[in-house]
């Protein structure tokens, strides 16, 4: 393991800590810890854990004279509720299981003084509603060093964060399919210009976690002022998610010994991109059904059907990564059927576990399912397809076997997340030397 001789202050920003976002970047943030960074996690909800790297950041509040921080918060009131009024007319008859819009403008001024918090490199991750564009960026020197791990679209777009095939956001955005008001300067476009803007001129070094998303940073002119764009995979703890004896897990879930488990799981059930309509059809194209059993786990519930299904089994919202690992070992298969997807953990967690995965050739996802030799691909939203594909490995158990035991040794080569840390230290280092070369010269 790569060890470092003098503590590098490194603060991240996420706006939650839960969420697939939020675990992605726990992990970075922990696993930098590990190799002697000082890294700070800073975030906008309060918490209870017992972790002293963990910061609930309260914005320009400290140093406020009680009669300027009550006027000021009084302002704060109101510029929210007009911002929340603005952006619901804006999104009026949006479907609420589309995808997230959000916006650059903050309710309050978010600077960042890095020179009194000491920091070296800044980390910014996903920060819908966590960080004000303009007084942030402003407040960060232009030499400083910024890295941005992108763990869904939000930084190239207007608003959207995911585009579910627009490219509107190649031309700067507007016209938006997600707006109830939409127009060649609607909220989409004046949003993209404030974003560049923001970050124009700054030293900002972009990360995808997948090639696609990395690729498709480098289309957005919002990133147009980017210094460079790199793709560091995800890490994970590939000690906590490994294989556990499969009679043992599904004994603990209550799953049949003799089902063929069929697996998937989401944050939300209830978001059309993750995919879960297309699955179900798949399903019901089963030629034999009997045997069979979806897992499901997540927030929301599965969409009303007439589909003739196998039996199903939801287990909710599973936020334990033991749990979790218990669920992906207790499945014969696990499915990723992301209509777009940045890079899909869940399907790499599965893998971890030793289970062999199916999902749709999109994004992030052939990062980690080689087709034929960690799992199947399937063409994006042909549920036919997947249902083909799920067939394959549900006829030939042995195949899927050694598929699962090659997807583990796969993670275990190229997806570890002392890999990622020492990635991430090798970038921050390069960083730091080159803003010294420069301020040197």
């Amino acid at each position: 393991m790569l060890l470092i001789a003098r503590a590098m202050i490194v603060d991240h920003f996420n706006t939650l800590l839960a969420g697939g976002a939020a675990s992605a970047a726990r992990r970075i943030h922990r696993s930098l810890r590990k190799l002697g960074i000082e890294s700070r996690f800073w975030h906008s909800k309060h918490t209870d854990l017992a972790d002293e790297s963990l910061h609930h950041i309260e914005w320009g509040r400290g140093d406020m004279a009680t009669v300027r921080r009550v006027v000021t918060r009084c302002l704060e009131i109101g510029r929210k509720l007009q911002q929340k009024h603005d952006l619901r007319r804006h999104l009026t008859g949006h479907p609420p299981e589309l995808e997230y819009f959000s916006i650059p403008i903050g309710h309050r001024p978010t600077r960042f003084d890095v020179a009194a918090r000491g920091s070296d490199i800044v980390h910014l991750h996903w920060t819908a509603k966590l960080i004000d564009y303009p007084t942030f960026f402003e407040s960060i020197p232009n030499d400083f060093p910024v890295v941005w791990t992108l763990h869904d679209m939000n930084p190239l777009t207007g608003g959207c964060h995911y585009t579910a095939g627009c490219e509107q956001f190649v031309d700067g955005c507007g016209n938006c399919p997600l707006l109830g008001l939409r127009g060649e300067r609607d909220l989409s476009q004046r949003s993209f210009a404030v974003k560049q803007t923001a970050v124009a001129g700054k030293n900002l070094h972009v990360v995808g976690p997948s090639r696609w998303l990395a690729r498709e940073a480098q289309r957005s002119p919002i990133l147009a002022a980017a210094r460079s764009f790199h793709t560091i995979p995800y890490g994970i703890d590939t000690e906590l998610f490994s294989p556990v004896d499969r009679a043992f897990a599904r004994q603990t879930l209550g799953v049949p010994e003799d089902a063929i488990v069929v697996a998937f799981g989401a944050v939300d059930l209830d978001n059309l991109r993750k995919g879960l309509r297309q699955l179900l059809e798949a399903l019901a194209r089963l030629h034999d059904q009997s045997r069979v059993l979806g897992l499901l786990f997540g927030a929301g519930e599965p969409p009303p059907t007439n589909l003739q299904l196998p039996a199903m089994l939801a287990v909710g919202y599973v936020d334990d990564p033991r749990r979790q690992a218990m669920v992906y070992s207790a499945a014969d298969i696990f499915v990723i059927p992301s209509l777009q997807e940045g890079f899909g953990l869940t399907g790499l967690e599965a893998l971890s576990c030793g289970t062999p995965v199916v999902g749709f050739d999109t994004g992030g996802i052939p990062d980690f399912v080689v087709h034929g030799e960690t799992g199947l691909l399937a063409r994006v939203g042909d549920s036919a397809d997947l249902a083909e594909k799920l067939g394959i490995l549900i006829d030939d158990p042995a195949a899927a076997r050694r598929m699962g035991e090659r997807g583990r040794d796969y993670v275990l080569a190229h997806f570890r997340q002392e890999r990622q840390a020492e990635a991430y230290l090798h970038l921050y280092r390069e960083l730091l030397a080159a803003r010294q070369r420069h301020r040197a010269a």
